[in-house]
């Protein structure tokens, strides 16, 4: 069943696998869209006027903020980042987009120079008819003490807090709940498996009971992931990952990007965060294949088929 405050998309169209009118094409599955290539380069407004007429009017758009703003100056009041965020808010204006995404630097720490920063930042935006949001994606933001500065920040000027759905809850949200789901991998190497869907849609329907829920993929498969929540969000369904199943799936995955010889720890790393589908209703992370592998090198695929076509048929998974 459809549930009109949830809405599922993903971070830019700039990838979405069609060859041409990507952003009308991505449109036709999904009902928002993250606006990203504006953290590189600010479009003109001709191009957004565009982009805001070939989409259907319910169409949501929302903006990453540029990295000038957030990485090169870190928030703080220079006039190059003022510039660059009132071209923003102009470009909301024509999208008519729900959220600036402001993104803290994945290695900056919550120290006391870029909270002050920051929260000189939030102050100044506070009198822009736009709603704000920040991510804080980095390792230094996950413990309970940064936790609660962040909350306490963000709680001051009724900012979102943009989390990751896929392992952690925001620690402050206004009437928007946003995520960009990158997932628990190394950078965006991430599929998300059919446990981490329903724990995202059970918690988006908890939110969406009081509040707008924004689920946006951001994973190297995010198009997939996206579409595999927003199927699991309406029919309670969990769509496939591969065309085909058991061996020719793990065959196909590996195959993806295949690298031999090839020790267990470079095979783990390489195809370790893959889901395929073992069964039409049963799918596993690669990782739980490859753990069960001995500890050498191997030279080819069909060596490496051999022993999951024991592991598989043993009935070991």
């Amino acid at each position: 069943m459809k549930d009109k405050r949830i809405f599922v998309g993903a971070c830019g169209w700039e990838y979405f696998p069609v060859k041409y009118h990507k952003l009308r094409e991505y449109s036709k599955l999904f009902n928002v869209v993250e606006v990203n290539s504006t953290f590189y380069r600010l479009p003109s407004l001709r191009t957004v006027e565009n982009w805001r007429k070939i989409v259907k009017k319910d169409f949501i758009f929302t903006v990453k903020a540029h990295k000038d703003i957030s990485h090169i100056h870190k928030f703080k009041l220079k006039r190059e980042a003022v510039e660059k965020f009132e071209k923003l808010v102009d470009i909301c204006k024509i999208l008519k987009a729900e959220m600036i995404v402001l993104q803290i630097p994945y290695r900056q720490k919550p120290s006391s120079r870029f909270l002050k920063n920051l929260v000189k930042f939030l102050d100044y935006v506070q009198s822009y008819e736009v709603n704000i949001g920040v991510e804080a994606r980095g390792p230094d933001w996950r413990n309970r003490r940064a936790r609660l500065i962040l909350k306490n920040v963000l709680s001051k000027f009724n900012t979102t807090h943009v989390f990751d759905a896929s392992y952690e809850e925001p620690v402050f949200h206004t009437d928007i709940v946003y995520s960009r789901i990158y997932g628990k991998g190394y950078h965006t190497l991430w599929v998300l498996d059919d446990e981490e869907i329903k724990q995202i849609a059970e918690s988006a329907r908890r939110y969406a009971e009081e509040n707008k829920v924004f689920l946006m993929g951001h994973g190297c498969r995010m198009y997939d992931d996206a579409m595999r929540i927003k199927t699991y969000i309406e029919d309670n369904y969990f769509l496939p990952i591969y065309p085909v199943k058991g061996l020719a799936a793990v065959r196909i995955a590996i195959l993806e990007n295949l690298k031999f010889p090839a020790s267990k720890k470079e095979l783990i790393k390489l195809h370790g965060w893959k889901v395929v589908d073992i069964s039409e209703n049963r799918r596993v992370r690669l990782l739980s294949l490859l753990e069960k592998i001995e500890e050498k090198r191997y030279n080819s695929l069909e060596e490496l088929m051999e022993i999951f076509k024991k592991i598989v048929y043993s009935k070991k998974l």
